[in-house]
């Protein structure tokens, strides 16, 4: 009865995934996890996923890879079962397949905007290259003010505009600025848009603002609009 068979079974929901995500799943895990992952793929996987960790920390590896015979059956079985417990929340394949910097931006474009602006500095500081890359599919509220005049027109006049919501999100916003959009909504909407004079908390502000985020992605996505120019020209620090 083959220990590594057993092995194999526990690990086998590994095989399922792609580098990107089983290197997602790991890399904060102790190298002892690690190496006891990489341990469970074929020899090409193994090197590849290895590759994308620095070189300290594939020493480290490789050294943990010597000793994984050390550690007891049951914990491993209790390692397999951890990750596979943490694979529940795996993006899936096909939002990694758009490669990492995507998917950060993805992540950022979901948050409040301060916090996102957050991240963006802290990835601008710790490696300027990828903040490059980060920032052509990073989309800002602030970006949809002021797209080209043919992006603004369709954006603007889409029959999704939430125009409550569009009150909320103008509502640090001065008036000039407010009325250049209103300017560009469908009449109806332009008859129906108030400027929203209620306190509005910090949350909400953001959760109007990215609403509008949401949709100009979703309509880049349905190919609506043509947001790759804007997101081009937007990789600038500001």
């Amino acid at each position: 009865h083959n220990l590594d068979d057993d092995n194999n079974k526990l690990f086998s929901f590994l095989i399922d995934l792609n580098d990107e995500q089983i290197y997602y799943l790991i890399n904060t895990e102790p190298v002892k996890v690690i190496a006891l992952a990489l341990d469970q793929l074929n020899q090409k996987r193994k090197i590849n996923i290895m590759n994308r960790f620095d070189a300290d920390m594939k020493h480290s590896i490789i050294m943990e890879l010597g000793k994984l015979n050390e550690i007891p059956l049951e914990g491993i079985v209790s390692v397999a079962k951890e990750l596979r417990n943490k694979t529940a929340f795996l993006p899936s394949p096909k939002e990694f397949s758009r490669g990492g910097p995507r998917s950060i931006a993805n992540i950022l474009n979901q948050m409040g905007s301060e916090e996102a602006d957050q991240y963006l500095e802290q990835i601008a500081t710790e490696d300027p290259e990828l903040y490059t890359e980060v920032k052509k599919y990073f989309l800002s509220f602030e970006d949809l003010l002021d797209m080209p005049e043919h992006i603004m027109r369709v954006f603007w006049r889409s029959p999704q505009i939430d125009i409550d919501n569009l009150g909320k999100a103008f509502k640090s916003y001065d008036e000039e600025t407010t009325s250049k959009i209103v300017g560009y909504l469908a009449k109806r909407n332009q008859a129906k848009y108030a400027p929203y004079d209620q306190p509005l908390s910090k949350r909400e502000l953001d959760a109007a603002q990215s609403s509008f985020v949401q949709l100009a992605r979703t309509m880049h996505e349905k190919e609506e609009i043509n947001l790759d120019d804007v997101l081009e020209s937007t990789d600038m620090i500001e």
